[in-house]
């Protein structure tokens, strides 16, 4: 496969016309992609803009061609350049570990042959390889490291630093896999999928010797997203701190994975937005529709017919009349919310309710809360005001009903 990107005019397309002579000499089909205009997208440069389209395009070819291995060129020096360049950045083993000769169906078989011995190949059997001039500047840090910082190692030394440097990779690429055996070992006998998320107890994640626990948390959210690719290291502590705070939170691995601690656990799974603020009259009697597709419906009773005990109905709730102060609202709790619960010795901050209720924050902005004219009701499923609870002095009752679905209103 040829990706032409037009990024270089004519040299690109005479690249392109080298190639189709090459495969026709060597009776090989090749596929050519133009790719005119080639940008890259906000926020990535536009080596990276190519290589995500490269390796996308050769993962189309492949199944497009029922191929179960994908070939590249790369090299020893490319994988030296890359180890130099991701310990520049502050890399771990798999970046030190640079260019892995295999990964999934990728399969790299130069990668233990130089660019000299390629070009004496080349040169032997009447080759002459076509060379990208963009690679003779210093524009790329790749291309300074190439161009100047190996040459100047070399020279500062007096000794040649490369057999070394691609030795190091072996060894840091033995320990990332390593690594990746524990830590996909750990997560058979403790993750555990529901919903389109994966969890894993916090505790036991902490537990884990440190580098062992990165490798885990990298390893979830591949598994939990896809495969994200340039997690970046402060977001990865950020998640083995939600892993030792015991309060609820959440950290933002990738933009498509996203970390949430909810009581015990951690969930690595899809973001979740939070619920957009609403707010919704409710009729007395009546019924009102949420955006969420849930309904409320509350209806008047006499002290007759609310003999009933509501023990274990979290979904219902029976105020006392006469000490509502009608219009009432359904909302989203706003900052500032503050309540008497029921039973509680004064008044309490509803983010302080739902903390002690271990409600996790991605949910909070979800619970519908009853209010009236002088503030909140009743949180729905969490709690009732002091103010409006039945009393013996109670005449009429207000029954309200919350029903997640259209299902339960006739419940």
């Amino acid at each position: 496969l040829h990706l032409n990107y037009g990024l270089r005019g004519e040299e690109s397309d005479e690249d392109e016309r080298f190639v189709r002579a090459l495969s026709a000499t060597l009776d090989i089909p090749v596929g050519v992609r133009l790719l005119r205009p080639f940008e890259a997208g906000r926020g990535e440069s536009l080596q990276m803009a190519a290589r995500r389209v490269r390796y996308a395009m050769l993962d189309e070819e492949a199944a497009r061609g029922g191929a179960d291995r994908i070939a590249t060129g790369h090299t020893r020096d490319d994988r030296i350049e890359t180890l130099l360049i991701n310990l520049l950045r502050g890399a771990g083993p798999r970046g030190l570990g640079a260019i892995p000769t295999r990964r999934g169906k990728l399969i790299r078989p130069l990668l233990d042959c130089s660019r000299e011995e390629i070009a004496e190949y080349l040169a032997g059997i009447g080759v002459v390889p076509r060379v990208d001039r963009s690679n003779l500047t210093t524009d790329y840090d790749r291309n300074k490291v190439r161009l100047e910082l190996l040459p100047f190692a070399e020279s500062l030394i007096g000794r040649p630093v490369r057999d070394s440097l691609a030795r190091s990779a072996d060894i840091f690429s033995e320990i990332e896999c390593f690594l990746e055996e524990e830590a996909d070992r750990w997560i058979a006998q403790h993750a555990r999928e529901e919903k389109g998320t994966i969890s894993v107890p916090a505790a036991a994640l902490a537990a884990l010797p440190l580098a062992l626990a990165r490798q885990a948390v990298r390893a979830l959210a591949r598994a939990a997203s896809g495969s994200p690719e340039g997690i970046r290291f402060e977001r990865t502590e950020s998640v083995l701190a939600l892993s030792i705070d015991g309060r609820s939170g959440r950290a933002m691995l990738s933009e498509e994975c996203e970390v949430r601690r909810e009581g015990e656990a951690l969930r690595f799974g899809p973001p979740v937005p939070d619920a957009a603020p609403f707010q919704v009259p409710l009729p007395i009697p009546g019924a009102a529709d949420l955006p969420d597709g849930s309904r409320v419906v509350c209806r008047l009773l006499s002290r007759e017919e609310a003999r009933e005990d509501l023990a274990g109905e979290p979904r219902l709730a029976r105020l006392d009349l006469g000490r509502i102060r009608p219009p009432l609202l359904l909302r989203a709790r706003v900052p500032g919310d503050r309540f008497r619960p029921l039973g509680s010795p004064g008044g309490k901050k509803l983010q302080d309710l739902l903390v002690d209720r271990k409600i996790p924050r991605t949910e909070r902005s979800r619970i519908p809360v009853l209010v009236d004219s002088e503030g909140i009701l009743w949180v729905i499923g969490i709690a009732i005001a002091d103010r409006a609870k039945v009393a013996a002095s109670t005449g009429s009752i207000l029954e309200v009903a919350f029903c997640p679905s259209p299902d339960d209103t006739n419940r």
